[in-house]
């Protein structure tokens, strides 16, 4: 029994870890890209930070467990899928094809962001058109399967995992 808790405390404290890697990614990732506008459009800006804002609001006031419904990570997605829109233009569009029984499925916090990120950066800010990400989710049984996908080049095979999708998998890693 000891040594159950013991496991269960180390993952605890793996998946916090990892957690707190991943914020201060994204956060300073957002930052550069409303910082990149202060000067251009002071407008854009501000309403980068407004959406900002509104977002490490609700991510902050969230509970104390790993999981949230999906409803509310997609949610919080939109926050950030804002302040994308609002740097990116209509350069990226996003299609989302949402089971709705996939709404109460739990899922990690903060799980799609830097999935919709990793496709942002690595599928179409790169390049000079624009592009489509695509964020499903369908349950399968007692699954729930999510994709989130860009109609971008691809990452080479050879191109070394980001924190982003480096921590994500070992988010999922830990606790599924």
């Amino acid at each position: 029994v000891l040594t159950a808790r013991l496991q269960a405390r180390l993952s605890e404290a793996q998946l916090d870890a990892l957690a707190s890697r991943l914020h201060p990614h994204f956060l300073f990732n957002t930052l550069q890209g409303i910082s990149t506008l202060v000067y251009r459009d002071p407008a854009a800006a501000d309403a980068m930070l407004g959406h900002l804002s509104t977002l490490l609001r609700r991510a902050l006031t969230r509970g104390q467990g790993h999981e949230v419904s999906l409803s509310e990570e997609l949610g919080l997605l939109e926050e950030y899928l804002a302040i994308v829109q609002v740097r990116f233009g209509d350069r990226v569009a996003v299609t989302r094809g949402i089971d709705p029984t996939a709404l109460t499925g739990l899922v990690p916090q903060l799980l799609l962001q830097p999935l919709v990120e990793n496709a942002i950066e690595h599928g179409i800010a790169r390049r000079a058109g624009a592009g489509r990400i695509t964020i499903q989710a369908i349950r399968e049984g007692d699954r729930l399967r999510i994709a989130v996908t860009d109609d971008g080049p691809g990452l080479e095979r050879s191109a070394p995992e980001g924190v982003g999708l480096g921590s994500t998998r070992l988010r999922l890693g830990e606790l599924y």
